[in-house]
């Protein structure tokens, strides 16, 4: 019985060993990081209200149903319930500039008697509408909240990314650090010639420097990726490189991105309201036609009405408004040019640090080969009786340091052409 106790017990501690490392994967941890993020919630709550507003204008065609009671309400009198008028409403906004209502008003008697009395249509619109300039501005504001949304999923994910390569490299120059200083406080009590003793005790002191720093480093960072930071390297480096497959390899600049989209609208929209300029002065009235359908007496009563509203004195409104309407195609013109501007610096920038970081690698690369040559004719002279043993230890201390920084290279060029997918609107948008 205690066996069989023992052995559920075991397996509970398994299964629970085994679900907290499957759960330390690169997704779990990035849709907690994504839940995390204050911008990107932020910018998916701006991108689905600039939906909605877009929705609103493209689907004029889907109506808004609404139902209210009379002025009475639901009333009791004596006790007793009293005829309720229900008034239920379909609406459609914005059909073909227009404000379309159906009504038909239904009264109900406490016994439970539904009737209908009459069938109403009314229909608004005003005489100069300007619902493309509405529909262009609220396509350029979801672009724009798209386009917010895009670099919070890219925060995200290069920054996890650059996390996972830090606890590895942080790890690696621990691992190095430490069976670095062993050796060399093991020579430092044995070193003879007073040269050699100061050139290890600075060994030391880098040895016992880069224990500190990749210590602390660790401390900063999620235990989850501590604890599986090569599987989550193996993991990063690939997602890294499969979403860089839709960015050209040469120099060409992205043609336009979210962000000049969205100016682009913009500049339309301002284009059309410039057009527009008496309309800051003269009146914009609103035509209202009505259709009503008695269905007892199956008669029909129609009227047309027209709502005039203008200020006749102000204290420079207007004239701001008409100085607004022809500034902003220009101020728009001005930010399109400053966000190619933008775009084209911008990978231009990361591209030529790209070039810098290839002859660095290349440059670090050749280094490390010298050392690794440096390393077997040192051995060999020490085999021989030639060099002392601390020469030969030193130069490996030196080999060890220069991969190490061939590793921070390699990770900056990686992290350096994710920075790319800043300025190209691939499909990273997505929360994989």
């Amino acid at each position: 019985m205690k066996l069989c106790k023992t052995g559920i017990i075991i397996s509970c501690m398994l299964l629970s060993g085994i679900s907290l490392i499957a759960a330390d994967d690169w997704s779990t941890i990035y849709q907690e990081r994504l839940a995390e993020s204050l911008a990107y919630r932020q910018a998916v709550l701006a991108r689905r209200s600039a939906q909605m507003r877009v929705q609103q204008m493209e689907r004029s065609f889907l109506p808004y149903l609404d139902v209210s009671v009379g002025q009475s309400g639901i009333a009791l009198a004596d006790g007793e319930l009293q005829t309720i008028s229900l008034r239920p409403e379909l609406t459609w906004q914005h059909l073909f500039g227009a404000d379309v209502q159906l009504s038909a008003p239904v009264r109900v008697n406490p016994e439970g008697e539904q009737r209908i009395d009459t069938v109403e249509v009314t229909v608004r619109r005003r005489l100069f509408p300007e619902d493309t300039t509405e529909v262009y501005t609220r396509l350029a504001s979801l672009l724009q909240a798209q386009h917010a949304e895009h670099q919070a999923v890219l925060d995200v994910k290069i920054g996890l990314i650059e996390e996972i390569m830090n606890v590895q490299f942080a790890e690696q120059q621990l691992a190095s650090s430490q069976q670095n200083l062993a050796v060399l406080e093991r020579l430092q009590e044995a070193a003879a010639d007073f040269s050699d003793e100061r050139e290890i005790r600075r060994q030391v002191l880098r040895a016992q420097r880069g224990i500190l720093q990749a210590t602390y480093s660790l401390d900063q960072r999620d235990p989850r990726i501590r604890r599986s930071a090569n599987q989550l390297y193996d993991e990063a480096h690939a997602l890294a490189e499969e979403w860089l497959l839709d960015i050209p390899a040469d120099r060409v600049l992205p043609a336009q991105s979210l962000a000049t989209r969205a100016r682009e609208y913009s500049l339309a929209a301002a284009e059309l309201q410039s057009r527009r300029l008496p309309l800051a002065y003269l009146p914009n009235p609103v035509v209202q036609a009505g259709l009503t359908y008695d269905i007892h007496d199956q008669s029909v009563s129609w009227g047309v009405s027209l709502q005039i509203s203008a200020s006749i004195l102000d204290r420079g409104e207007r004239a701001l408004e008409v100085f607004e309407r022809r500034e902003r195609p220009q101020l728009e013109r001005l930010r399109l040019q400053q966000e190619h501007d933008r775009l084209s610096r911008g990978t231009q920038d990361v591209r030529h640090r790209l070039q810098v970081l290839a002859i660095d690698i290349e440059l670090k690369k050749l280094e490390v080969e010298d050392l690794q040559e440096d390393v077997v004719v040192m051995r060999s002279l020490v085999e021989g009786g030639f060099e002392p043993e601390e020469e030969i230890i030193l130069a490996e201390i030196e080999l060890s340091d220069s991969q190490l920084e061939l590793v921070q290279l390699q990770n900056q060029d990686i992290l350096q052409r994710l920075a790319l997918l800043r300025y190209y609107d691939s499909g990273v948008i997505t929360n994989e």
